[in-house]
């Protein structure tokens, strides 16, 4: 991620609605975990982050709310690169979100 896509991220999470303080923590923590998960080891780390992920399955409003904010934070450094949309599309599949809804 780039430092742009990570500020996004942050920020996105401090302003997530729905989740309670303490959730808001939780979420801040597991994102800067994943983030050095992915950093020390990328696949150690993709396999960490779609186990997370995989809870998702099933909860649609979650699992959209989810590939919005990847959406959202994939176009922060101003690009929305071949690697981002696959990683995304991905997600989608694991999800059973339909890609064409969220533009891609």
């Amino acid at each position: 991620m780039s430092p742009e896509e990570t500020l996004r991220m942050r920020r996105l999470i401090l302003r997530f609605e729905p989740a309670q303080a303490p959730s808001i923590a939780e979420m801040l923590r597991l994102f800067e975990e994943m983030t050095l998960r992915f950093a020390d080891d990328h696949d150690g780390g993709e396999q960490a982050a779609l186990t997370v992920v995989s809870r998702l399955a099933g909860r649609r409003r979650e699992s959209e709310l989810l590939i919005d904010t990847c959406c959202g934070i994939a176009e922060a450094d101003g690009g929305f690169d071949a690697e981002e949309r696959k990683a995304i599309l991905k997600l989608c599949a694991m999800l059973q979100i339909n890609p064409e809804t969220h533009g891609l």
